[in-house]
C-alpha cells in the first residue's frame, strides 16, 4: 500500500507518525481510502485516512503537546 499512496511509516503529518497501514474502504462515490494507524507527539494512537492527513484537517489528537 505505501508504494501507492507514497506514505510510508515514520512519514510526518503535523504531529502525527504513521506507524502502519491499516485497512481500506471505500466511500459512497467509490473512491478507496487507504486508513493508516498513526500515533501523536503525545502518545495518543487513532487511525485515520491517507486524505484526512495529506490534508491538513487533524493535525494532532488536540493535545498541547
Amino acid at each position: 500500500m505505501a508504494e501507492k499512496t507514497g506514505v510510508f511509516p515514520g512519514k510526518k503529518f503535523g504531529k502525527w507518525t504513521v506507524i502502519e497501514f491499516s485497512y481500506s474502504a471505500a466511500t459512497e462515490e467509490g473512491e478507496v481510502l487507504p486508513h493508516l494507524r498513526v500515533a501523536c507527539e503525545c502518545g495518543t494512537s487513532k487511525i485515520l485516512s491517507v486524505k484526512v492527513l495529506r490534508s491538513g484537517e487533524m493535525e494532532s489528537c488536540g493535545c498541547s503537546v
